[in-house]
Protein backbone atom coordinates (compact mmCIF):
# COMPACT_ATOMS: atom_id res chain seq x y z
CA UNK A 1 0.00 0.00 0.00
CA UNK A 2 1.46 3.30 -1.15
CA UNK A 3 0.40 6.72 -0.39
CA UNK A 4 -3.78 7.37 1.05
CA UNK A 5 -5.33 6.41 -1.47
CA UNK A 6 -3.94 2.88 -3.23
CA UNK A 7 -4.81 2.92 -6.94
CA UNK A 8 -6.52 6.42 -7.02
CA UNK A 9 -7.31 5.61 -10.78
CA UNK A 10 -10.01 3.21 -9.05
CA UNK A 11 -12.17 6.49 -8.65
CA UNK A 12 -13.64 8.77 -11.23
CA UNK A 13 -11.75 11.44 -9.95
CA UNK A 14 -8.24 10.47 -8.55
CA UNK A 15 -7.02 13.88 -7.70
CA UNK A 16 -10.36 13.92 -5.83
CA UNK A 17 -10.05 10.69 -4.05
CA UNK A 18 -6.22 11.87 -2.69
CA UNK A 19 -7.65 15.77 -1.52
CA UNK A 20 -10.65 13.78 0.35
CA UNK A 21 -8.38 11.18 1.67
CA UNK A 22 -5.63 13.85 2.83
CA UNK A 23 -8.60 16.02 4.18
CA UNK A 24 -9.67 12.89 6.82
CA UNK A 25 -6.10 12.54 7.02
CA UNK A 26 -5.55 16.54 8.49
CA UNK A 27 -8.99 16.74 10.12
CA UNK A 28 -8.22 13.73 12.48
CA UNK A 29 -5.23 15.16 13.87
CA UNK A 30 -7.27 17.30 15.93
CA UNK A 31 -9.98 16.93 18.48
CA UNK A 32 -13.62 17.29 16.87
CA UNK A 33 -14.95 21.02 17.75
CA UNK A 34 -15.96 23.68 15.38
CA UNK A 35 -14.68 23.87 11.54
CA UNK A 36 -14.65 27.00 9.24
CA UNK A 37 -14.51 26.00 5.70
CA UNK A 38 -13.77 28.98 4.01
CA UNK A 39 -14.74 29.03 0.60
CA UNK A 40 -15.93 26.16 0.71
CA UNK A 41 -17.71 25.55 -3.25
CA UNK A 42 -19.39 22.41 -3.55
CA UNK A 43 -19.58 21.73 0.46
CA UNK A 44 -17.95 18.11 -0.21
CA UNK A 45 -15.98 18.62 2.50
CA UNK A 46 -18.14 20.73 5.23
CA UNK A 47 -20.15 17.55 4.59
CA UNK A 48 -17.06 14.91 5.30
CA UNK A 49 -16.70 16.88 8.32
CA UNK A 50 -19.70 16.82 9.09
CA UNK A 51 -19.82 13.05 9.09
CA UNK A 52 -16.61 13.06 11.41
CA UNK A 53 -18.36 14.71 14.18
CA UNK A 54 -17.39 18.43 13.28
CA UNK A 55 -19.82 21.27 13.83
CA UNK A 56 -19.16 23.12 10.36
CA UNK A 57 -19.12 26.69 9.30
CA UNK A 58 -19.53 26.91 5.60
CA UNK A 59 -18.59 30.17 4.02
CA UNK A 60 -18.38 30.61 0.28
CA UNK A 61 -19.16 33.94 -1.54
CA UNK A 62 -21.63 32.18 -4.09
CA UNK A 63 -23.78 29.97 -2.72
CA UNK A 64 -25.15 28.22 -5.98
CA UNK A 65 -23.03 24.76 -5.49
CA UNK A 66 -24.32 24.70 -1.30
CA UNK A 67 -25.54 21.23 -1.30
CA UNK A 68 -29.00 21.23 1.28
CA UNK A 69 -27.69 19.83 4.92
CA UNK A 70 -29.08 21.19 7.98
CA UNK A 71 -26.07 19.81 10.05
CA UNK A 72 -23.69 22.62 8.78
CA UNK A 73 -24.54 26.44 9.07
CA UNK A 74 -23.71 27.65 5.11
CA UNK A 75 -23.25 31.32 5.12
CA UNK A 76 -22.75 33.84 1.88
CA UNK A 77 -20.43 36.40 2.26
CA UNK A 78 -16.78 37.38 0.54
CA UNK A 79 -14.29 35.31 2.68
CA UNK A 80 -12.50 38.31 3.27
CA UNK A 81 -15.29 40.53 4.98
CA UNK A 82 -16.21 37.30 7.25
CA UNK A 83 -15.07 37.86 10.83
CA UNK A 84 -17.07 35.23 12.21
CA UNK A 85 -14.26 33.22 13.83
CA UNK A 86 -15.27 33.15 17.68
CA UNK A 87 -15.29 29.77 19.01
CA UNK A 88 -13.94 28.04 15.74
CA UNK A 89 -10.92 25.37 16.41
CA UNK A 90 -9.62 24.50 12.95
CA UNK A 91 -10.15 26.78 9.69
CA UNK A 92 -9.81 24.68 6.26
CA UNK A 93 -9.04 27.01 2.95
CA UNK A 94 -9.63 23.99 0.15
CA UNK A 95 -9.35 25.26 -3.04
CA UNK A 96 -9.24 29.32 -2.19
CA UNK A 97 -5.56 29.83 -2.11
CA UNK A 98 -5.17 30.02 -5.89
CA UNK A 99 -8.39 32.20 -6.25
CA UNK A 100 -7.09 35.50 -3.75
CA UNK A 101 -4.21 37.87 -3.89
CA UNK A 102 -1.10 37.91 -2.49
CA UNK A 103 -2.44 40.80 0.10
CA UNK A 104 -5.60 38.65 0.22
CA UNK A 105 -3.55 35.61 1.68
CA UNK A 106 -1.87 38.14 4.34
CA UNK A 107 -4.76 39.57 5.61
CA UNK A 108 -6.71 36.23 5.66
CA UNK A 109 -3.43 34.52 7.69
CA UNK A 110 -3.65 37.40 10.14
CA UNK A 111 -7.80 36.24 10.91
CA UNK A 112 -7.08 32.92 10.91
CA UNK A 113 -3.84 32.27 13.29
CA UNK A 114 -3.38 31.15 16.13
CA UNK A 115 -6.02 28.39 14.82
CA UNK A 116 -4.77 25.59 13.30
CA UNK A 117 -4.96 25.84 9.17
CA UNK A 118 -5.76 22.66 6.61
CA UNK A 119 -4.17 24.70 3.45
CA UNK A 120 -4.81 22.77 -0.32
CA UNK A 121 -3.79 25.01 -2.77
CA UNK A 122 -2.10 25.26 -6.15
CA UNK A 123 1.42 26.88 -6.18
CA UNK A 124 3.94 28.29 -8.35
CA UNK A 125 6.83 25.67 -9.71
CA UNK A 126 9.75 27.04 -10.69
CA UNK A 127 9.59 25.41 -14.32
CA UNK A 128 6.22 26.24 -16.20
CA UNK A 129 6.20 22.47 -17.34
CA UNK A 130 5.33 21.58 -13.67
CA UNK A 131 1.76 23.39 -14.52
CA UNK A 132 0.76 20.67 -17.35
CA UNK A 133 -3.21 22.02 -17.52
CA UNK A 134 -2.82 25.63 -15.94
CA UNK A 135 0.54 26.62 -17.88
CA UNK A 136 -0.92 29.22 -20.35
CA UNK A 137 -3.03 31.37 -17.96
CA UNK A 138 0.16 31.84 -15.36
CA UNK A 139 2.82 34.56 -15.96
CA UNK A 140 6.56 34.74 -15.66
CA UNK A 141 7.67 33.85 -11.99
CA UNK A 142 7.51 37.20 -10.53
CA UNK A 143 8.69 39.24 -6.83
CA UNK A 144 5.99 40.57 -5.00
CA UNK A 145 7.39 42.05 -1.65
CA UNK A 146 9.58 39.70 -0.96
CA UNK A 147 7.49 36.56 -1.93
CA UNK A 148 8.06 34.58 -5.15
CA UNK A 149 5.34 33.37 -7.09
CA UNK A 150 3.11 33.57 -10.63
CA UNK A 151 0.03 35.51 -11.41
CA UNK A 152 -3.15 33.25 -12.83
CA UNK A 153 -5.29 35.46 -14.78
CA UNK A 154 -8.61 34.67 -14.19
CA UNK A 155 -10.50 37.65 -15.21
CA UNK A 156 -12.68 36.24 -18.34
CA UNK A 157 -14.00 33.58 -15.85
CA UNK A 158 -15.65 35.64 -13.52
CA UNK A 159 -19.65 33.93 -14.62
CA UNK A 160 -17.82 30.54 -13.22
CA UNK A 161 -18.55 29.43 -9.67
CA UNK A 162 -14.89 28.10 -9.39
CA UNK A 163 -13.48 31.27 -10.57
CA UNK A 164 -12.09 34.43 -8.37
CA UNK A 165 -14.36 36.88 -6.64
CA UNK A 166 -13.42 40.81 -7.45
CA UNK A 167 -10.00 39.85 -8.76
CA UNK A 168 -8.32 39.29 -11.79
CA UNK A 169 -5.48 37.73 -11.19
CA UNK A 170 -4.46 35.78 -8.03
CA UNK A 171 -0.90 35.13 -6.82
CA UNK A 172 0.54 31.51 -6.52
CA UNK A 173 3.09 31.26 -4.26
CA UNK A 174 6.09 29.35 -4.37
CA UNK A 175 6.61 26.59 -1.85
CA UNK A 176 9.17 28.07 -0.07
CA UNK A 177 7.15 31.71 -0.52
CA UNK A 178 3.76 29.77 1.02
CA UNK A 179 6.10 28.67 3.83
CA UNK A 180 6.73 32.06 4.48
CA UNK A 181 3.50 33.68 4.42
CA UNK A 182 2.75 30.93 7.01
CA UNK A 183 5.99 32.02 9.08
CA UNK A 184 4.83 35.27 9.10
CA UNK A 185 1.96 34.45 10.79
CA UNK A 186 3.06 32.81 13.29
CA UNK A 187 2.76 29.56 12.41
CA UNK A 188 6.23 27.40 13.42
CA UNK A 189 5.11 23.45 12.58
CA UNK A 190 4.43 23.46 9.12
CA UNK A 191 3.24 20.04 7.19
CA UNK A 192 3.37 19.06 3.38
CA UNK A 193 1.43 15.79 3.40
CA UNK A 194 3.09 14.19 0.20
CA UNK A 195 2.71 12.92 -2.13
CA UNK A 196 1.21 15.86 -3.76
CA UNK A 197 -2.52 15.56 -4.48
CA UNK A 198 -1.46 17.14 -8.57
CA UNK A 199 1.50 17.89 -9.99
CA UNK A 200 1.14 21.95 -9.07
CA UNK A 201 -0.90 21.64 -5.99
CA UNK A 202 -0.10 21.09 -2.34
CA UNK A 203 -1.84 20.12 1.23
CA UNK A 204 -0.53 21.56 4.35
CA UNK A 205 -1.05 21.64 7.73
CA UNK A 206 0.11 24.84 9.47
CA UNK A 207 -0.23 25.18 13.66
CA UNK A 208 1.34 27.23 16.36
CA UNK A 209 2.82 25.23 19.27
CA UNK A 210 1.69 25.71 22.38
CA UNK A 211 3.55 27.41 25.49
CA UNK A 212 3.89 23.20 26.90
CA UNK A 213 5.48 21.85 23.72
CA UNK A 214 7.23 25.24 23.17
CA UNK A 215 8.88 25.10 26.49
CA UNK A 216 9.73 21.44 26.11
CA UNK A 217 11.47 21.98 23.09
CA UNK A 218 13.54 25.03 24.65
CA UNK A 219 15.01 22.82 27.36
CA UNK A 220 15.34 19.24 25.70
CA UNK A 221 17.27 20.90 22.64
CA UNK A 222 20.38 22.11 24.61
CA UNK A 223 20.02 18.86 26.21
CA UNK A 224 21.23 17.06 23.18
CA UNK A 225 22.43 19.78 20.91
CA UNK A 226 25.05 21.55 23.18
CA UNK A 227 24.35 25.49 22.82
CA UNK A 228 27.77 27.00 21.03
CA UNK A 229 29.68 29.17 23.50
CA UNK A 230 29.95 32.88 23.19
CA UNK A 231 33.74 33.39 22.29
CA UNK A 232 33.11 30.61 19.12
CA UNK A 233 33.41 32.01 16.51
CA UNK A 234 29.90 31.01 13.94
CA UNK A 235 29.93 28.36 11.39
CA UNK A 236 30.69 29.23 8.16
CA UNK A 237 27.79 29.30 5.81
CA UNK A 238 29.80 28.92 2.83
CA UNK A 239 32.24 25.73 3.46
CA UNK A 240 35.54 25.49 1.61
CA UNK A 241 35.29 29.06 0.29
CA UNK A 242 38.17 29.48 -2.04
CA UNK A 243 41.22 31.38 -1.52
CA UNK A 244 41.29 34.97 -2.90
CA UNK A 245 44.61 36.45 -3.79
CA UNK A 246 45.67 40.01 -4.31
CA UNK A 247 48.69 40.99 -6.65
CA UNK A 248 50.02 44.40 -6.47
CA UNK A 249 52.49 45.63 -9.74
CA UNK A 250 55.86 46.36 -8.40
CA UNK A 251 57.38 49.90 -9.87
CA UNK A 252 59.06 49.72 -12.86
CA UNK A 253 62.15 51.10 -11.72
CA UNK A 254 62.20 47.80 -8.99
CA UNK A 255 61.79 45.46 -11.71
CA UNK A 256 64.77 43.53 -12.36
CA UNK A 257 66.13 44.00 -16.08
CA UNK A 258 69.57 43.00 -16.44
CA UNK A 259 69.90 39.00 -15.81
CA UNK A 260 67.16 36.52 -15.77
CA UNK A 261 66.95 34.27 -12.12
CA UNK A 262 69.01 31.52 -11.58
CA UNK A 263 67.47 28.46 -11.28
CA UNK A 264 67.69 28.33 -7.27
CA UNK A 265 66.52 31.30 -7.30
CA UNK A 266 63.50 30.99 -9.28
CA UNK A 267 62.92 27.44 -6.71
CA UNK A 268 62.82 29.58 -3.43
CA UNK A 269 60.60 32.50 -4.67
CA UNK A 270 58.20 30.01 -5.60
CA UNK A 271 58.55 28.30 -2.15
CA UNK A 272 57.82 31.42 -0.53
CA UNK A 273 55.09 32.32 -2.73
CA UNK A 274 53.51 28.51 -1.34
CA UNK A 275 54.55 29.32 1.94
CA UNK A 276 52.17 32.51 1.97
CA UNK A 277 49.27 30.77 -0.19
CA UNK A 278 49.32 28.38 2.91
CA UNK A 279 49.09 31.11 5.27
CA UNK A 280 45.94 32.87 3.44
Amino acid sequence: MTGLVPEPERFSDPAGARRIAAFIAALSRFPTGHLLDLGAGHGIFSLIASDLGWRVTAVDVRDVRFPEDSRVRWVTSDVRDFDGYGDVDVVACLGLWYHLTLADHLALLRRIAPRPLILDTHVAREDLRGHPVHGPRLSAIRDDDGYAGRLYFEGDLQDKPTASWGNDDSFWPTVRSLQRQLESAGYDAIERMLPEVAADREYVVARILDSEVRARIDEMLPRYDPLRAPTDPAPDPTPNPAPTTTTTAEPAEARPTEARPTPWTARRVAAGVRRRLRRR
